[in-house]
């Protein structure tokens, strides 16, 4: 699952890169390609997780310009990984151990706005997450851009999901990530 992750990650760079060579001006059209630590929380049967990874992909298109910023819609995959974890068992008698946290999918199409400069950005929308089944969340993303050269900025994000209802738990995901934007 991580080497097709990867794979997708790799691929959207080298397609951006070579659609940036073509094009003379930088259109509405943006790639952000993040890394960064995840962390979340369940209630009820599952273990915290302190210790994760993010990875995503987010692809935006300005819809149009609003008052000083303009209106986006985006559709974002990514991967809320776990880090390392042992296993906890309750009291004997309930013969039972505490699972460890979900390594989430989460697949969320979302609206957003950014400022007139693209610098910073939020977005919110539905999301679906995927670990061994399949549940609804709700997604947000917020962050802050800075061109480092031609069409390539440097971005510093937080993401967050709630899940209200996977396998009977609600879950809270998060993280902060860094990354590029190519537009």
């Amino acid at each position: 699952m991580r080497r097709a992750w990867m794979t997708l990650v790799i691929a959207a760079a080298i397609g951006a890169g070579a659609s940036d060579v073509a094009a003379q001006a930088p259109g509405p059209l943006s790639l952000d390609l993040n890394v960064g630590r995840g962390i979340g929380t369940g209630h009820g049967t599952y273990l915290d997780n302190s210790d994760g990874f993010i990875g995503d992909v987010l692809l935006a298109y300005r819809l149009r310009g609003i008052g000083s910023g303009g209106l986006l819609a985006a559709f974002e995959a990514g991967i809320q990984g776990i880090g390392a974890y042992a296993t906890i068992c309750m009291e004997p008698q309930n013969d039972q151990c505490v699972q460890p946290f979900p390594e989430f999918e989460v697949f969320a199409a979302a609206v957003g706005w950014e400022n007139s400069s693209g610098s910073l950005r939020a977005f919110a929308g539905p999301a679906v997450v995927h670990a061994d089944e399949t549940a609804g969340g709700i997604f947000a993303r917020g962050d802050v851009a800075l061109p480092l050269f031609s069409r390539v900025w440097g971005v510093a994000g937080v993401r967050g999901v709630i899940v209200p209802d996977y396998r009977g738990d609600s879950f809270q995901l998060g993280g902060i990530s860094f990354g590029l934007r190519i537009r």
